[in-house]
């Protein structure tokens, strides 16, 4: 049930980490609290073809659907334009999903993280990097 290619960190692949019992980098923390999750496609002068419309018309909107009642508050998607001395950016495109806390994020990958990750195939032919974020008042 591993996915073709979303890396959590650590190198397993993202359906492991969302379906173990241990979340690695994340365990120990409240599991109650708001989380962040970034999906990033890597950039860069090598970086592999990505169907930004195909994203944007198919795989968000099946984001939104399988996991709006699972937990997902707030699902952003941005594009690269470029860094600051105008090298390519590390990352293409990065959606940022919010969920209401770990458990539903890892509820909401048990569910329907196959399919999800499964499409990725359809728009990226590299493998994107997830990364859980607590959000941070100041």
């Amino acid at each position: 049930m591993d996915s073709p290619g979303a890396l959590a960190p650590g190198g397993q692949t993202m359906l492991s980490a969302i379906e173990g019992p241990d979340t690695g980098p994340v365990s120990g923390r409240d599991e109650n609290a708001m989380i962040l999750v970034s999906v990033m496609y890597p950039g860069g002068a090598d970086a592999q073809p990505f169907d930004l419309a195909y994203y944007l018309e198919h795989h968000m909107p099946l984001v939104r659907e399988r996991w709006s009642a699972m937990g997902l508050e707030k699902a952003e998607v941005v594009k690269a334009s470029g860094t600051p001395d105008g090298s390519p950016a590390p990352f293409q495109v990065m959606a940022l999903l919010t969920f209401r806390s770990l458990e539903d994020f890892q509820k909401a990958g048990a569910a329907h993280g196959k399919e999800i990750f499964g499409d990725i195939p359809n728009f990226f032919k590299g493998q994107p990097v997830v990364q859980v974020n607590e959000p941070q008042s100041f």
